[in-house]
């Protein structure tokens, strides 16, 4: 997980051999520099319910605080639905997802 969200901030891949430590600290760097010139505004990612748990129950460091805390948040979609219920929306979720993300991009424009 941690490798693709590398991928993803850094438009690489990480060097062979590099310890999940330093891994975990170029990934913190580069989201908090993203941070300070985006404005404050934090990166967000969508995640499985278990990719979830697993980020919330992982230790990450020896005080075991979020290392991740203001600048990288992890989000669930992953709703359970009871039989009886029926889908809130007949659109893809993935569309509405862009559609969000298109909206959010014009607030961003309105600001410059």
């Amino acid at each position: 997980m941690l490798i693709d969200i590398y991928k993803d901030l850094c438009k690489g891949e990480p060097q062979k051999g590099l310890s999940v430590e330093s891994l975990l600290d170029k990934i913190v760097r580069r989201a908090k520099t993203h941070k300070r010139n985006s404005r404050g505004k934090a990166i967000y990612y969508l995640v499985s319910k278990e990719t979830k748990k697993l980020i919330d129950s992982f230790k990450w460091d020896n005080n075991s605080g979020d290392v991740f805390k203001g600048c990288l948040h992890f989000i669930c979609c992953d709703v359970p639905k009871k039989p009886y219920e029926k889908s809130a929306s007949s659109e893809d979720q993935g569309d509405l997802l862009d559609q969000v993300a298109y909206l959010l991009s014009l607030n961003e424009d309105q600001d410059a």
